[in-house]
């Protein structure tokens, strides 16, 4: 028989989406604030999951001890143990519909062209179309850890696809 313990709920109200990786989660409150806990680990030991921004978000999505946020304005920030790391001060102004995030970066559609653009350290190949209109994407890894997406165009059609060979400057200028 095993020794169970009685776990307590805890329930904080006023949170509209939560992520949770293998080392931290990070929760969206209806306010727009991001509240990570946990660790993410890296190379250089334990570092703290919150991101750094005090900017507003709508949306998080998770990747391998990495987390995006779509804020308010349809930006997009990451942080966490990613190979978007190498940002050099760099911010991106794309605006997006929706991402996802995978081992070694992500994608997302474009607000404007509703087309995919990827980033991170990916190899590969994007949409066979890719001025082709999207609904939807997800990503993921395989077993091996490589990336692969797939994405649902404005006809109702499926394509999966490897991200982008080449590397594309992440989203985001927060990383800690």
């Amino acid at each position: 028989h095993c020794n169970q313990s009685i776990i307590p709920t805890i329930q904080i109200n006023g949170f509209i989406d939560i992520v949770a990786q293998d080392t931290h989660t990070c929760a969206l409150q209806n306010t727009g604030n991001i509240i990570c806990w946990g660790g993410i680990i890296t190379a250089d030991g334990i570092k703290d999951p919150n991101p750094v921004s005090l900017k507003l978000a709508k949306k998080l999505e998770k990747g391998t001890d990495t987390t995006c946020a779509i804020l308010l304005d349809n930006s997009i920030e990451c942080w966490g143990n990613t190979t978007c790391a190498n940002l050099n001060g760099n911010t991106n102004t794309l605006l997006y519909d929706q991402i996802s995030v995978h081992m070694w970066g992500g994608c997302g559609i474009l607000k404007s062209t509703k087309s995919i653009k990827c980033w991170g350290n990916t190899n590969g190949t994007v949409p066979s179309d890719p001025n082709n209109k999207y609904l939807n994407i997800s990503c993921g890894n395989t077993e091996d850890g490589i990336p692969s997406c797939c994405a649902i165009d404005i006809n109702n059609d499926i394509e999966c696809f490897f991200p982008s060979g080449s590397i594309i400057p992440c989203p985001s200028s927060i990383v800690l």
